[in-house]
C-alpha cells in the first residue's frame, strides 16, 4: 500500500518550500501520494480557493495542475471552521501522516487516527 502524505500550503509549503519539494518528491518517487489540504477562505469550498491552493503550489516549485511530473496528486480544499474539516479530509483521503501550521488543525487531524505534525518554520 502507498504511503500518503497530506500537507497544508499556506504557511507550510510556502514557508519552506525547498524542504517540502524534497519531501514531495521522495513520497512520490518511493511510489507515495501527497495530498494537498488547503484551507478555504470561507465556510464553503469555492472555485477561487482552488485557484489560489494551485497558484501557490506552482510559486513553491510544486508544478502545473496539467504537469504529469508535478508534486502532488491531488488539492483538497477544506472550508472553514478549517480544523474540523482538514481532519474529516484526512480520514476520507486515509492520509498516513499530516503537516500544518497551525497546532489546532494538527491536533483535529491527530484526534482523527492520523499521525500528525505541526510545523514550525
Amino acid at each position: 500500500m502507498a504511503f500518503k502524505v497530506g500537507i497544508d500550503v499556506d504557511h507550510t509549503i510556502t514557508a519552506a518550500p525547498t524542504k517540502f519539494r524534497a519531501l514531495a518528491k521522495a513520497v512520490k518517487d518511493s511510489g507515495g501520494r501527497v495530498i494537498i489540504l488547503h484551507g478555504g477562505a470561507t465556510h464553503e469550498a469555492t472555485d477561487q480557493d482552488m485557484v489560489d491552493a494551485q497558484t501557490k503550489l506552482a510559486i513553491a516549485g510544486f508544478g502545473m495542475p496539467e504537469d504529469p511530473d508535478k508534486l502532488y496528486d491531488a488539492i483538497e480544499v477544506a472550508p472553514r471552521p478549517h480544523a474540523p474539516n482538514k481532519a474529516a479530509i484526512a480520514k476520507k483521503r486515509k492520509l498516513d501522516f499530516f503537516i500544518d501550521n497551525r497546532r489546532k488543525n494538527a491536533k483535529a487531524v491527530r484526534k482523527a487516527g492520523i499521525t500528525s505534525n505541526h510545523f514550525l518554520q
